[in-house]
């Protein structure tokens, strides 16, 4: 087959990571192989909202084993990252019969990553489609002002502010009111860990190794990027999820500063 060369890109070393190895773009034919892995190219969509050029998609991808892979998220890849952190949305369960729209958790926890951090976005793909995710960025200050210049603002235009009055809201009106009056900070005791990490499976893709196996996969790619530590967030009662992060090596971050309702797991990259 013969060689695809891809279109001049913007930014001086363009690369493809996988782990610790890396390979030049330009020299990958359309069918490659880094280690075990395969590579494959593909023309990239249009871009709507004029976030990314038009460029030829890197698919990086790591076989699992039984028809499961894992591989950069895609902008075509966005219903799935909505419909996954929709059924893990209730501190791993699944959150449909408690939202009225189901895209807005994902619009607000998952989507915004392949658009914004698009090389620390990693989707997990088995038979029946996308079935996990695990997304992040070294630099969480700025992800999060991207999300609240560039990603909210065209959002809240399409949704009713419900208010400040928490009694009176139902099924998602507390995440348009998020997205209305989004407040993003990075607590000082999180200084020292700016990336941050975000992982979901469904029950199809848990217990097999695979989410182990993705978060360190992003954890490389944050250290690579040079970022010196990193966070995660979890509710304080999801005791399955907790107990995943600390075999990997994360600790609690106890602080009296940080909200109560969200347990600070941290760890030095």
């Amino acid at each position: 087959m013969a060689e695809l060369t891809l279109p001049r890109l913007p930014f001086k070393d363009f690369r493809v990571h996988f782990g610790v190895r890396s390979v030049r773009s330009a020299s990958l034919k359309p069918k490659s192989r880094v280690g075990g892995s395969a590579l494959s190219l593909r023309p990239g969509p249009e871009r709507p909202g004029g976030w990314c050029p038009r460029l030829w998609e890197v698919l990086l991808v790591r076989n699992f084993g039984g028809g499961y892979v894992l591989r950069q998220a895609l902008w075509s890849d966005h219903k799935g990252l909505k419909e996954v952190c929709l059924k893990t949305g209730d501190s791993g369960a699944d959150a449909t019969a408690r939202e009225d729209d189901p895209d807005l958790l994902g619009l607000i926890y998952a989507v915004p990553y392949q658009v914004f951090a698009h090389e620390f976005a990693f989707v997990i793909e088995g038979p029946n489609g996308v079935c996990g995710y695990v997304l992040g960025t070294p630099d969480s200050a700025g992800f999060y002002d991207r999300v609240k210049t560039e990603w909210f603002p065209p959002l809240a235009a399409r949704l009713v502010d419900p208010g400040a009055d928490s009694t009176h809201w139902t099924g998602s009106d507390w995440a348009r009111y998020h997205i209305h009056h989004a407040q993003f900070t990075l607590p000082p005791s999180l200084q020292a860990y700016p990336a941050h990490g975000h992982i979901d499976l469904l029950p199809e893709a848990q217990g097999q190794g695979f989410g182990r196996m993705a978060l360190t996969e992003l954890m490389v790619a944050l250290k690579a990027a040079g970022a010196p530590g990193m966070h995660l967030g979890v509710s304080p009662t999801n005791t399955r999820a907790i107990g995943f992060y600390e075999k990997l090596g994360f600790t609690r971050l106890v602080d009296e500063t940080l909200p109560a309702d969200t347990l600070y797991m941290v760890k030095t990259l």
